[in-house]
């Protein structure tokens, strides 16, 4: 009997698809400005004299604005191209940055941190480029390589958060004095050299033309989806452990030939 060597036992994994290397490091250049700015945002308007209700009155706007953005921004990207809205989304967020840190006006600052996420976690947690990362994600990955990718992918955003943050104190470390307006002023370059290095990664990647093709773990958990519909004749509670039973041997038992689920027309 042949023995079977380790090495092919456990076959390498393969590379990442280039397209998902480019969409983690977007991330990860994005969130050392946003780090940045969730440490320093609101101690700059307090510098400039903002009143707690006015600096809170701003995070709060910012937060709905970012909520609003991400709930439309999922079937709109899927109708104009993920690609297009990232490449937009970075120009925006950079030319936020340039006004924030060369205008003091309040209008100006309010709008660009309303627009620009300021002073809250927007790319570690949720924002509004998420769901259409994550969807450019699920395309170009196979199923049982997705959970881990998402997992890194969200984990990369913390971490930059972190050493934006941590950037973002060391100049008033290093200086010996608590930071002035105009000290605070400079650290919005940042984020604008975080987003200018997002849409360079951005205009590099190619958005695939067509969606993937459905896998044969997606196929049998469609199947167990449209499974879950009652049919005519069903009575009583089938829930917790015996309706999940009847489930999948529901499942099993409308499989055709060859192992694919038939259709129910």
């Amino acid at each position: 009997m042949q023995l079977m060597s380790p090495a092919s036992a456990n076959p390498a994994r393969p590379p990442l698809p280039r397209n998902v290397r480019l969409l983690i490091g977007m991330r990860a250049v994005r969130s050392i400005g946003q780090g940045a700015m969730v440490a320093a945002f609101t101690l700059y308007l307090h510098a400039l004299g903002w009143s707690g209700t006015a600096i809170g009155a701003v995070l709060m706007g910012a937060l709905l604005f970012g909520t609003l953005l991400t709930i439309i921004v999922g079937p709109l990207s899927d109708r104009g191209g993920r690609r297009a809205f990232l490449l937009g989304y970075d120009a925006v967020q950079a030319l936020v940055a340039l006004i924030a840190m060369l205008a003091t006006a309040p209008w100006l600052l309010i709008t660009a941190a309303v627009i620009g996420g300021f002073g809250r976690g927007a790319n570690g947690s949720a924002g509004p480029f998420s769901p259409v990362e994550q969807a450019w994600l699920a395309i170009e990955l196979p199923m049982q390589r997705r959970g881990r990718i998402f997992s890194a992918n969200s984990a990369i955003g913390f971490i930059g958060m972190g050493i934006g943050a941590l950037l973002a104190a060391l100049p008033a470390w290093w200086m010996g004095h608590a930071m002035s307006a105009p000290d605070y002023r400079m650290l919005f370059v940042l984020p604008l050299a975080g987003s200018l290095a997002s849409f360079a990664l951005m205009w590099l990647a190619r958005e695939p033309a067509v969606s993937a093709k459905p896998r044969d773990a997606d196929a049998g958990a469609r199947a167990i989806r449209l499974d879950l519909i009652v049919e005519p004749g069903d009575t009583g509670y089938r829930g917790g452990v015996v309706g999940s039973g009847i489930v999948v041997a529901r499942a099993e038992r409308r499989r055709g030939a060859g192992g694919h689920p038939r259709s129910f027309g």
